[in-house]
């Protein structure tokens, strides 16, 4: 059945799905969805999902596009770009989805609490259990909670602009496809020096991104960056590239799981001696 699957025509077939789907969303994202403060779609790329969207697209359609002709020179790119990019950044996005739609269900309580310190104790203390399944969200429980309970995940003004599938599309299928992609395609992986480099430049690029637009703006992209002190932001910083290896890491072993150990470079020359 592995073989089948990676074979043509139903490896090309199952990458020209996706991207099929990808593009179409993004299309109709961008065609009918509203914009809320600017009229150009590139501003809805500084939210993580947004830009994993736009990200896991365009991976999408290169990928289904080698899928067929077999460039190795493509595939390289496409493999970096798997790792550092269309795996960890479709992860994290859909964990930083499950903390926007907490803060904005919640946003009212937040602004209790920044507005009635002396009862902070208190209040953290009665919600203690519903935070911690928050913050521990993935994908499963994401849709999980959605399903019993859609405002506790996003509030109905929300739910109200964008449609279900688009949702669904969005948040759960780069996951999905991320993880499919491993089973179709031996990704070759970087240096592990290589993909520390990059998760931090890249965190920081984005971390970039989020200040810039509070001060252009005035406003924080996630509003629970309200409550953060200079020592919850240092926490923040380093939680989010020690996550972000973690995603990586999750790639590499997805790889091994459906491949097996990649040979070094080093090894490889060994042998052709």
């Amino acid at each position: 059945l592995s073989s089948t699957l990676r074979s043509p025509p139903l490896r090309p077939l199952i990458y020209c799905t996706f991207a099929a789907i990808f593009c179409y969303s993004l299309y109709y994202d961008v065609r009918f969805q509203p914009r809320l403060g600017h009229t150009w779609y590139l501003y809805k790329a500084v939210m993580l999902t947004n830009a994993n969207f736009i990200i896991v697209t365009v991976y999408s359609v290169l990928q289904a596009l080698n899928s067929i002709i077999g460039s190795k020179q493509l595939q390289s790119h496409l493999d970096f770009a798997f790792y550092i990019a269309v795996y960890p950044i479709g992860f994290v996005s859909t964990m930083m989805s499950c903390l926007i739609g907490w803060v904005l269900s919640d946003l009212a309580e937040l602004r209790y609490l920044l507005d009635n310190k002396s009862d902070i104790n208190s209040i953290l203390h009665q919600r203690k259990i519903k935070d911690q399944t928050t913050f521990q969200c993935t994908v499963a429980i994401f849709w999980a909670l959605y399903f019993f309970d859609p405002d506790f995940v996003m509030p109905e003004w929300i739910r109200n602009l964008i449609p279900e599938w688009l949702n669904q599309v969005t948040h759960t299928l780069p996951l999905i496809y991320g993880s499919i992609d491993a089973f179709l395609t031996r990704h070759k992986c970087p240096s592990w020096l290589t993909l520390f480099g990059v998760s931090v430049v890249m965190t920081f690029t984005y971390w970039g991104i989020v200040f810039g637009v509070r001060n252009i703006e005035g406003y924080w992209l996630y509003p629970i960056f309200d409550l953060l002190n200079l020592e919850w932001w240092a926490v923040v910083i380093f939680l989010v590239i020690f996550l972000y290896l973690f995603d990586i890491s999750v790639a590499v072993f997805l790889n091994f799981i459906f491949w097996g150990k990649q040979q070094s470079e080093s090894s490889k020359k060994q042998k052709r001696r």
